[in-house]
């Protein structure tokens, strides 16, 4: 690695590769497949092909949209979990070669890389490992064929900046008809296969999960503070979610986070999802961007083969936020300093004043300095309340820690302190006004080696750190509360966004039929600064309902959090379970009959997981399936599936029904559980109803 003279790396530092990556900041995630007509998460491989006929598919819409909201890349997901290829792929005959779209002769890889190469957007591939349509796959046939599809993509479709894997594999399928369970070990893939070709043929292209990049441990977007970008264990094989969210400081490898999340509740369009809104997407910016990790924007092209004007609408006002924020930075020159004096240790070429560039050179600290610093000049009566710090990441992460010292009434005073900083570190601190910013770095592991630093003023809501909670009690009563004071709450219950003109929450709502709650903290004479949108979607009111009958209930009551009739209430803590001492017993299938009081049409039905940090996921049943009834005796099945994606994507699960059904009971059956749990956990059932 090239590095200016006299200076070297300190620990794991940043490849050319990895830094390309790092500047790329915000990329997507396409998801367009088979699930976008089946109303899937993850499809069993048993899906025609013909269902794929996107009447509108146009690949530059979806890169323009990109190009105009500052999204700098785009990885498009060329085969899922079902194992249908989005290009003509010579390997299996389950690919779009054998769809209705443009006659069996189009190719979505070739489009989007056309698309991106035309927009000057960055383009990437994800290819699933698992495959549950191929009937070998488990056998070592299979591994060759999966390395042929990815010979395939990484030689015809142009330059890649990253190759994208994820941790899903082995288990049930279609299997070319054979429907069964098929298990694998960890090397199965022969990953080191992987990596050797993805080298050979790509090596600009960043590996995320199995090189180069690392899971950031969930599927909401967001790093853990401190966020390291080094890391000492296997990205792809480590569980524990807290070491991916923060790395490790003393890791062996620069092994930097990206953070990815769906704009909608799914991966793949469903027309019930709803869309994360604008403020949600800055806050998620700051804690992925802002702690030196990437954002990884799923997107889901719905079934024209189009972004929907939702998506887009959020994308744009988003990107309009940022714009506004980071338009200008307003800093006059920079000195080194260190705690009493002017220091002379920093010379040409690593001066202060190289932080105010928008180049690649730095400011390093004087060798042997206890507490190096440098004080910035702003405007004169400067407003500020985000900083932007920045390290030279090829030379390592150096700084373990520094402090935000702001002049006031003549002297020093300390207003922020943090810790990680790395490519980039954005900081929000309550606003202050002056026109001089001391940072000092407190502790070290070499001296500092700074890129930029920057000062800016946003808006009130961005600072206000302020979640809006949304509960429904027992009663069927809807409360809305804030974290803090100092702000209305205003809320919809009809859909549309919430602003200063929607009702002000005084006291608890009554949805007998249930809704969508929106609600959002605004504090007024103060330019309407508001929180984020809050979004809460109830069933119908089961104040009414009992519970008929459980298959089983678990002697063991955890203190009374476990016991059948939680399944009528709101709390993800509370909850049903089967667990036994005689395994035989516990293990699923189980189900539980419910009486909704009355007849009515019901649109689908939800299951609540066990949300218990550490343990929220375990005993969720990943598979389904339900039956209803007007009179508890002659029973209709109406729905079976799966939960794709539980583990890393929790939260109420929504069973839309092919269409609106009367009924009075409902009957749910857990076939099967995450991690093949010998017991299930349920914390709640509850049903939508038709409009």
């Amino acid at each position: 690695m090239t590095t200016q003279v006299g200076i070297a790396p300190v620990g794991p530092y940043a490849s050319p590769r990895q830094m390309k990556w790092h500047e790329t900041e915000v990329y997507s995630l396409v998801h367009f497949s088979l699930n976008t007509y089946t109303d899937k998460e993850w499809g069993f491989g048993d899906e025609s092909p013909d269902l794929f006929n996107p009447a509108e598919f146009d690949a530059d819409q979806w890169v323009r949209l990109c190009q105009e909201t500052g999204i700098n890349g785009m990885i498009l997901v060329a085969k899922h979990h079902d194992g249908f290829c989005l290009w003509p792929t010579k390997t299996t005959e389950h690919c779009v070669r054998n769809s209705s779209w443009r006659d069996g002769k189009g190719d979505v890889v070739k489009d989007v890389s056309e698309a991106c190469a035309r927009h000057g957007l960055k383009f990437g591939i994800y290819c699933s490992p698992w495959d549950r349509n191929n009937p070998g796959y488990g056998a070592e046939d299979y591994v060759n064929i999966y390395h042929e599809q990815l010979r395939e993509l990484l030689t015809g479709y142009g330059s890649l900046f990253e190759f994208w894997f994820d941790g899903a594999h082995g288990g049930d399928g279609y299997y070319g008809g054979a429907y069964d369970r098929r298990s694998i070990g960890k090397d199965y893939y022969q990953w080191d296969t992987v990596r050797a070709m993805i080298r050979k043929y790509q090596p600009d292209a960043c590996m995320f999960g199995i090189a180069d990049l690392r899971f950031i441990g969930n599927e909401h977007g967001y790093a853990h503070d401190p966020c390291w970008a080094t890391l000492a264990v296997d990205p792809f094989s480590t569980a524990d979610g807290k070491i991916l969210e923060q790395g490790e400081r003393n890791g062996t490898h620069w092994m930097p986070g990206e953070c990815d999340f769906p704009l909608r509740e799914g991966w793949f369009y469903h027309e019930h999802d709803a869309v994360k809104q604008p403020d949600r997407l800055m806050d998620v910016y700051f804690k992925s961007v802002g702690l030196g990790c990437c954002m990884n924007i799923g997107l889901a092209p719905d079934r024209r083969g189009l972004i929907c004007d939702d998506d887009a609408e959020s994308l744009r006002a988003w990107s309009k936020q940022k714009n506004q924020i980071f338009s200008q930075s307003r800093i006059k020159t920079a000195d080194a300093a260190n705690d009493l004096s002017e220091s002379d240790a920093a010379q040409e070429p690593f001066s202060a004043g190289s932080v105010l560039s928008d180049d690649m050179s730095f400011w390093l600290a004087g060798e042997g300095e206890k507490e190096p610093a440098l004080v910035v000049k702003l405007d004169e009566g400067t407003a500020f309340n985000v900083i932007e710090i920045s390290e030279a990441i090829e030379y390592g992460q150096r700084v373990d820690e520094f402090a935000v010292d702001v002049w006031q009434d003549g002297s020093w005073q300390q207003t922020a302190t943090a810790t990680s900083i790395g490519y980039k570190r954005l900081l929000i601190i309550k606003t202050a006004m002056t026109d001089q910013v001391r940072i000092r770095f407190t502790r070290f592991i070499a001296p500092p080696v700074i890129r930029h630093i920057r000062f800016y003023k946003a808006s009130a809501n961005l600072v206000m750190n302020s979640r809006i909670a949304i509960t429904r009690n027992k009663e069927g009563r809807v409360s809305i509360r804030a974290g803090s004071d100092g702000f209305e709450i205003h809320y919809t219950t009809d859909g549309t966004e919430p602003d200063q003109n929607s009702p002000v929450y005084m006291q608890p709502l009554v949805l007998p039929d249930g809704g969508v709650v929106k609600a959002v903290g605004i504090i007024p004479n103060e330019d309407n600064a508001k929180t984020s949108v809050t979004t809460a979607e109830f069933g119908c009111d089961r104040s009414n309902w009992c519970v008929v009958r459980v298959s089983l209930e678990s002697e063991f009551t955890n203190g009374g959090n476990a016991c059948k009739e939680h399944l009528l209430n709101d709390d993800p803590t509370t909850y049903w379970h089967t667990y036994h001492t005689e395994k035989k017993q516990s293990a699923p299938p189980h189900e539980v009959v419910l009486d909704m009081g009355k007849s009515q049409t019901l649109a689908a039905i939800t299951m609540m997981p066990r949300m218990i940090p550490g343990s929220e996921m375990e005993g969720a049943p990943d598979k389904y399936e339900v039956y209803l009834s007007l009179d508890g005796e002659d029973w209709t099945a109406a729905a079976c599936g799966e939960f794709g994606n539980l583990k890393a994507n929790p939260g109420m699960q929504r069973i839309n029904l092919p269409e609106p059904m009367p009924a009075r009971y409902i009957r749910f059956v857990a076939t099967h559980c995450l991690d093949n749990r010998c017991y299930v956990v349920v914390a709640g059932i509850g049903a939508i109803l038709a409009k």
